[in-house]
């Protein structure tokens, strides 16, 4: 008995202070891995909120572009928590044409390891979806300002002379043709070819073969008196 006593006292204190050590080292990584956090806090962040469409939809009358979210995680999580880290996304993959409410809830958030969501707002959103369509329209030159003194617009020809557009269904019915931007005559008296971009009244319609176009503008003299005919005025452009 007294053999076993001296074998176990031996072990126990052999090198006493670097067991202790070693020990007290086991129970510090114990508790930092299975220890609840002693500090929480909460913070509140406002991250963007993305749609994920499928190619047959489109979204119309400008939906919400971000939500408020409140967050709960431990302190030394938050303290160096960064909006970029978070989203809000609605998956629309399977949705039908019609308008209808959608719910934001925590399983819509994306956001790192350990945190809670507590609040989000708004907590729904109404969205309208449209089937995409496309047709072909007309174009009108816009024209401003005056020819020089003694001539007048001949005539305005776009190139081409009708362009596609393509957006929601019910946005594309109402367009039946489409501006050019601003083309200033003021003081011309010969022949030029503007480049300009096409303007959609309507922001949502797009212009999937592009946006820019040529007008031929043409500009002749009025005829005066000496051609034997009575000279007409320099008419105000459209």
């Amino acid at each position: 008995m007294s053999r076993i006593w001296k074998v176990l006292k031996g072990f126990l204190l052999d090198n006493a202070g670097l067991k202790l050590a070693s020990l007290g080292l086991a129970l510090l990584l114990w508790a930092a891995l299975n220890g609840e956090p002693r500090f929480v806090g909460e913070v509140g962040f406002k991250i963007g909120l993305q749609y994920l469409m499928p190619p047959h939809l489109e979204l119309v009358d400008n939906p919400a572009g971000s939500v408020d979210v409140r967050l709960r995680a431990p302190s030394s999580i938050l303290d160096r928590l960064e909006s970029s880290e978070m989203s809000a996304h609605i998956d629309l993959a399977n949705a039908q044409p019609g308008e209808r409410v959608y719910s934001i809830t925590p399983d819509h958030i994306s956001r790192p390891q350990g945190i809670t969501v507590t609040h989000i707002r708004p907590s729904t959103v109404r969205l309208n979806l449209q089937p995409t369509v496309s047709k072909e329209v007309e174009i009108d030159p816009r024209i401003v300002g005056r020819v020089g003194e003694g001539y007048r617009l001949r005539s305005v020809n776009p190139h081409p002379s009708r362009v596609l557009v393509e957006g929601p269904g019910g946005r594309v019915s109402d367009v039946t043709r489409v501006t050019t931007e601003d083309i200033d005559v003021t003081g011309r008296s010969t022949d030029f070819v503007a480049r300009v971009y096409l303007d959609a009244e309507d922001g949502v319609v797009r212009f999937p073969q592009g946006r820019r176009v040529e007008v031929e503008v043409s500009i002749e003299p009025l005829e005066t008196p000496e051609d034997g005919q009575a000279s007409q005025p320099n008419r105000d452009t459209p």
